[in-house]
């Protein structure tokens, strides 16, 4: 995770960012150890939100990076084990952050992965490809999903074709099939990472998000991603199971009519699954209802979000998982 220190964010959001970040950073570290980038200027206030603060530690890296982004699961790198009988040597995949799409490009941002890896004694997995972690999603069986409005955006990878861009995720992430979705050019800074619209809650099921009527755009992404999956099956055979989650309440202000609440952005930890609470206490109940349903064996954590939201994000985008070595 990362705290925010950036021109883009006012005063007074740059705050409530950071309160939000701390919950889940608290949150997590009843669960499994928190690691959080920290700017050197704010390190102190840093050791003093987190002192003591759960079971595990919350470990603060202190940088000087003036333009710090909070996105880590596109930014940091994406972690993965080496092939062998072991599985044991964790290595970080370095996707060349170019800002999603040179939007907001940041030199010390793109160099974030390789430098996190160096300092972590990671070894570091270079590749032709620009991808954020956002973008992939993963049953663990050999399974992906992904948007062609991301990857193959030529923003990202010009000149580059669908066919080396597949063979490239295949080789890095021990993938089998890969299923494409449209997704959405130019909607939100992403152009519709598919963890706001589609994730696996087990291999062979899957978890939508359901816009609400009367939002032609991004109802058609969900229509047309239901449609594609339903013909589909994954690396193994199967045909998928869809779930669509209900849809958000949109209780926040300002309210931006093109922005699209997400309970399917929902964060995996050790027992438990953290999920975000929008303001409709009815909307939100039933999603919780609905992800406990799916995750019997979880215990499922909802928390407030609001200025995270707001930014275009959730708390999968905040966050970035480093398995553990030798798991």
């Amino acid at each position: 995770m990362a705290r925010p220190e950036n021109p883009n964010y006012g005063e007074n959001e740059t705050s409530k960012v950071k309160t939000e970040l701390s919950t889940i950073a608290t949150i997590i570290s009843d669960y499994e150890p928190v690691t959080i980038l920290v700017h050197s200027k704010d390190l102190s206030e840093a050791e003093t939100t987190f002192q003591g603060c759960g079971t595990y530690e919350v470990e603060i890296k202190p940088t000087n990076m003036n333009d710090l982004e909070i996105w880590m699961r596109d930014i940091a790198p994406t972690f993965v084990f080496a092939e062998g009988p072991s599985h044991s040597d964790l290595h970080g995949i370095d996707f060349n952050f170019n800002g999603w799409g040179v939007k907001y490009f940041s030199a010390s941002n793109a160099c974030l992965s390789r430098q996190f890896l160096a300092d972590s004694n990671i070894p570091r997995v270079e590749t032709s490809i620009v991808v954020e972690g956002g973008a992939l999603e993963t049953d663990g069986e050999g399974t992906l999903l992904v948007t062609d409005s991301s990857i193959l955006n030529p923003n990202r990878n010009a000149n580059i074709s669908q066919g080396t861009i597949e063979k490239e995720l295949r080789q890095l992430l021990g993938i089998f099939k890969i299923i494409w979705v449209p997704g959405l050019k130019d909607y939100e800074v992403t152009d519709a990472h598919i963890d706001i619209w589609a994730r696996f809650v087990a291999p062979g099921r899957v978890v939508l998000n359901d816009p609400g009527p009367n939002r032609h755009m991004l109802t058609t992404i969900h229509e047309t991603t239901k449609q594609i999956l339903l013909l589909a099956t994954d690396a193994k055979g199967r045909k998928f199971e869809i779930i669509d989650l209900p849809k958000a309440g949109r209780r926040l202000e300002p309210i931006n009519p093109e922005l699209c609440l997400s309970y399917v952005n929902f964060l995996l930890i050790s027992d438990a699954i953290i999920i975000p609470r929008f303001g409709d206490h009815l909307a939100d109940n039933k999603a919780k209802d609905a992800l406990q349903t799916l995750f019997p064996e979880r215990k499922v954590i909802q928390i407030c979000l609001g200025e995270i939201a707001l930014n275009g994000g959730g708390i999968h985008c905040v966050t970035q998982d480093i398995p553990a070595k030798g798991r």
